[in-house]
């Protein structure tokens, strides 16, 4: 089953292997199927799922999310927790 989640190994794997442009491309493919933005230079542990919701959600590096996040939330830490929410017009 090919979701984000496939795609970003693929890339992540094309990055690893010093193969240039594809891990960009594959990323790119990624938001523009599935509206997220998940960089091959991320490490995304075995057994990581993404749940579908949370729209506009920013998580940032390091952080470990284990509840919902709601909209338009920017979580942090370990255990993430809220720092802010996004206006209406993206900005935070």
């Amino acid at each position: 089953m090919l979701n984000a989640i496939v795609f970003y190994r693929i890339s992540r794997w094309l990055y690893l292997h010093h193969i240039p442009f594809l891990p960009k491309l594959v990323t790119l493919l990624i938001f523009l199927i599935y509206n997220s933005k998940i960089p091959y230079q991320a490490k995304i542990g075995k057994g990581t799922k993404f749940g579908y919701g949370g729209m506009g959600v920013v998580i940032h590096s390091k952080a470990v999310v284990t509840k919902p996040v709601p909209d338009n939330a920017i979580v942090a830490g370990v255990p993430a927790k809220i720092l802010r929410f996004k206006n209406e017009n993206g900005d935070s």
